[in-house]
């Protein structure tokens, strides 16, 4: 972790690295404010800024095999996505 209180490895699959103490109580409401978004189920670590499209696109959609599979990542992403991917 850093002096400021930077990303720290963490991999929630392993469950050999679990997150600093303190940080699952912190924000409580996240778990339930993200619940069903496509990162809320296949976040794996904390990558920064410069794989976000990367990670947006490649990101596992939860309902990508029912009839209504439209949860997108969001209209920001998507045209950073399209703009970039040319």
């Amino acid at each position: 972790m850093t002096e400021y209180g930077g990303s720290v490895p963490h991999d929630k699959h392993d469950g050999e690295s679990p997150l600093p103490k303190g940080y699952k109580h912190a924000q409580q409401y996240l778990k339930n404010l993200w619940l069903g978004y496509p990162f809320s189920w296949h976040y794996e670590r904390a990558r920064g800024h410069s794989y976000a499209v990367k990670d947006v696109t490649s990101t596992d959609r939860i309902n990508r095999y029912s009839e209504d599979a439209d949860l997108p990542a969001t209209c920001v992403f998507r045209t950073i996505v399209t703009a970039f991917s040319a």
